[in-house]
């Protein structure tokens, strides 16, 4: 059964069920907190301590915070979205910058830059599969990847050619001489 009873600040009639009477409740107007069905006095004089907090009062559970933006445990939130900050950023020029420099300095830095690319394209490419990388650049990190395996090979080739025929030289050098 309910029971009718007046806020003692704001004089609001308020109906509330008959297991709160002589607990402390909140005026749902003046947010005045009073003992339900007790003296018609305030429970508290000071300004300050006129509201206290939601979850003190029984009857109303303590508010917690929205979990969607600061939800690490989970790579969803509450609707099924993915969240951007998710995601890492992809380092789809530097690849591709790599790839470039290993075809065209192809005989010594080219067997630096061409690795490089390859091996780092491949790994964005795997976070990118995995949804922990933005896909928006997988084009230029597939070319960055293709051209340094590219450049990775010429240079290979050029410094085999290049020691062969330093090797060929010497070798007709010391058997003329």
């Amino acid at each position: 059964m309910h029971q009718i009873i007046t806020c003692p600040a704001c004089q609001r009639r308020v109906q509330m069920p008959e297991e709160y009477l002589g607990r402390p409740v909140q005026c749902p107007e003046c947010n005045q907190a009073f003992v339900a069905g007790g003296a018609a006095t305030p429970l508290t004089s000071s300004p300050e301590a006129s509201r206290p907090s939601v979850g003190s009062i029984p009857g109303n559970p303590p508010q917690r915070r929205p979990r969607y933006p600061v939800d690490d445990d989970d790579a969803f939130d509450d609707w099924g979205i993915r969240r951007a900050s998710v995601r890492r950023s992809d380092r789809g020029g530097m690849i591709l910058a790599f790839g470039i420099l290993s075809v065209t300095l192809s005989c010594g830095l080219g067997l630096i830059f061409g690795p490089l690319a390859w091996v780092m394209g491949g790994a964005d490419l795997a976070a990118m599969d995995n949804d922990e990388m933005d896909p928006k650049n997988r084009g230029l990190v597939q070319a960055g990847r293709i051209m340094g395996m590219v450049g990775t090979a010429l240079s290979a080739f050029n410094t085999l050619m290049f020691v062969g025929y330093w090797l060929f030289v010497f070798s007709m050098i010391l058997g003329h001489g």
